[in-house]
């Protein structure tokens, strides 16, 4: 399936509770704008875990990017803080929160994060052809 040329859409999210849902939205927007409704749910559930982390982690400003480019859908979240780079914890049958990266790591083909100075985005891929 053909999908359209680079598609970049992105919001700006506040360092609050409303900005995975936010941050949900523009998932579903871009992958309605692109065809490629078959891959929603893994992206949503990427997304939100992005952004949840950002808020969590990171500091403001806090910008969500749903990318569509050769193939793939392209999540990224930014935010202004370059420590507290992402991994994926240990697990324990007791502990309530540190599954989110692994998530993400189950649910897309690759991720990771690239930082500057004073910032760092953390993204995962998604493979839109399903062949």
């Amino acid at each position: 399936m053909g999908y359209p040329g680079v598609m970049d859409h992105q919001c700006r999210l506040p360092a609050a509770p409303e900005a995975a849902g936010m941050a949900r939205r523009l998932v579903r927007e871009t992958l309605t704008e692109a065809g490629a409704g078959h891959v929603m749910d893994d992206a949503i559930l990427v997304m939100s875990e992005l952004a949840t982390n950002a808020v969590r982690y990171g500091a403001e400003p806090i910008v969500a990017h749903a990318t569509v480019d050769d193939g793939k859908l392209i999540l990224a979240v930014q935010d202004g803080r370059a420590s507290d780079l992402p991994y994926p914890k240990v697990l324990t049958a007791t502990e309530p929160n540190g599954r989110g990266m692994h998530l993400v790591g189950a649910m897309a083909a690759r991720w990771g994060w690239d930082r500057s100075a004073h910032a760092k985005v953390v993204w995962a891929e998604i493979p839109l052809d399903t062949d």
